[in-house]
């Protein structure tokens, strides 16, 4: 990914920001979140090295190098999100579709709901699953369920994708 902005940096000759923008949304960011509802990097390293593409290419974007100016205002006027939270609501928008039947990826049978629900907890809520080790603690189904549970219970029920995925990207709690 940072290949490919270094790439559009050097051929992309125009100062329009909507063009440049057009150009990292369609050939840098899918490489950023390829595979991202299943593979999410947990290390703080792994984070921070995709977070500094966008960021150079938010700069890059709206023409601003200058090192006096800070990058959270620029992303924040392009209208960005962090990686790291696009990341979540691709892992959520997954499960969703999983629960609901709308792929076709069976729900495997360790996943189960809780014995008893807490006042704290949605209908919809699953059984954290006990994980011995980090390359199991972060991966899919774990690290999921863990955001999964935390939904409020009206995104968590909500009746399609398009109005719990509105539900999941307006949430800013996370």
């Amino acid at each position: 990914a940072s290949q490919t902005l270094t790439f559009i940096e050097r051929n992309i000759p125009t100062k329009q920001q909507n063009i440049r923008e057009f150009a990292y949304k369609t050939l840098v960011r899918p490489q950023l979140e390829y595979c991202s509802s299943v593979w999410s990097p947990h290390t703080q390293h792994n984070k921070h090295k995709l977070e500094m593409v966008q960021r150079r290419a938010a700069r890059w974007v709206t023409s601003d190098f200058s090192s006096y100016t800070r990058v959270t205002p620029i992303l924040g006027q392009l209208g960005w999100r962090s990686l790291e939270l696009r990341r979540c609501d691709a892992k959520l928008l997954t499960f969703y579709k999983i629960i609901h039947g709308l792929v076709a990826v069976p729900m495997p049978p360790y996943i189960i709901a809780p014995s008893r629900l807490s006042r704290h907890m949605h209908p919809l809520s699953f059984r954290q699953i006990p994980t011995p080790c980090n390359y199991y603690k972060f991966s899919f189904y774990p690290s999921t369920i863990i955001l999964w549970n935390t939904l409020p219970s009206g995104i968590a029920q909500a009746p399609t994708l398009a109005q719990f995925r509105e539900g999941v990207t307006k949430l800013c709690h996370r």
